[in-house]
């Protein structure tokens, strides 16, 4: 799941709850309980989104450069070594498969001008 779609899940059950509450006419108990839900489904999309936006204003820019010495990847940025998914079947390559973001300086990476 994407932070985009994870956004977008929040706002719609937010709106699901609240539609629900008012179409089954719930008691008062279960309308307040009902809310409280659906504003937390709210608070959550919100700090979401504000993540978003710092990522994209903060996250460092790197890539993956290949150590020659050592046959591995490692972050630009900080020399942190590569993580990547060891699947021996899958139809991805190398790069593909490397992590989009260096986890050790959170830089999000691009493709070496190597490659």
């Amino acid at each position: 799941m994407t932070i985009d779609e994870a956004i977008k899940h929040c706002e719609t059950v937010a709106k699901e709850i609240r539609w629900q509450a008012l179409k089954e006419r719930m008691d008062i108990e279960g309308v307040a309980e009902c809310e409280t839900c659906a504003e937390e489904h709210e608070q959550l999309a919100e700090w979401l989104k504000d993540y978003k936006r710092l990522l994209g204003e903060k996250a460092p820019q790197g890539e993956w450069v290949k150590n020659k010495r050592k046959d591995k990847y490692e972050c630009a940025k900080c020399g942190a070594y590569a993580l990547y998914k060891e699947d021996e079947h899958s139809m991805l390559s190398f790069y593909q498969k490397l992590s989009r973001f260096c986890p050790n300086c959170g830089a999000k990476m691009g493709r070496s001008e190597e490659e």
